[in-house]
């Protein structure tokens, strides 16, 4: 997985937690299935941009913030 997949499975998982929202209610906001939102967070899948656009709007964001670099108590697991 790359730094860039990192910081957005990340990230998604980070928004998605403080907004108190399951991936299942997540999937439904963005209009996709839980199962897809679950593999993303995981680094299994890498959404298009058209649902990485849905899923920042679905998390009252804007895109470009899941792509960001997280803090660095964050280490990425995969490195």
């Amino acid at each position: 997985m790359t730094n860039i997949q990192w910081y957005l499975a990340h990230n998604i998982r980070e928004f998605r937690t403080k907004k108190s929202l399951t991936q299942e209610k997540l999937a439904e906001l963005a209009g996709t299935s839980g199962n897809y939102i679950a593999q993303i967070e995981r680094g299994e899948k890498y959404p298009s941009a058209k649902m990485v656009e849905r899923i920042a709007e679905s998390l009252e964001t804007d895109s470009s913030c899941l792509f960001c670099k997280p803090p660095a108590e964050f280490t990425n697991p995969w490195n």
